[in-house]
């Protein structure tokens, strides 16, 4: 339906895709994430068993979330709106001044 009334209409459309996407979103200070570390970076004291993560990984529960609302935050910030119907698909709506 979308691809239907972007043709009837005359509209442009673009897709995008973030490589790497969660290692763009940095965790806020008032979160702490650890992680075991793998047995090769270990130097045997009990402090390198295991890591805090400055940045969001894939598989976290909290790493789509946070990406979605670092994304929709910029977006926001350039003019862009949210549908009301999918969180996911944002539109620029330029007005057209004639003459």
């Amino acid at each position: 339906m979308m691809l239907q009334m972007l043709t009837e209409e005359g509209w442009e459309a673009y897709c995008m895709d973030v490589s790497a996407a969660f290692l763009k979103v940095v965790v806020p200070e008032s979160t702490e994430i650890y992680i075991r570390t793998d047995p090769s970076l270990r130097d045997g004291t009990k402090y390198t068993t295991h890591a805090r993560l400055l940045k969001y990984l894939y598989g976290l529960k909290a790493s789509s979330d946070n990406f979605y609302i670092a994304v929709r935050d910029v977006l926001i910030q350039a003019g862009f709106e949210c549908t009301q119907v999918d969180g996911g698909l944002f539109y620029l709506h330029e007005e057209i001044l004639e003459l």
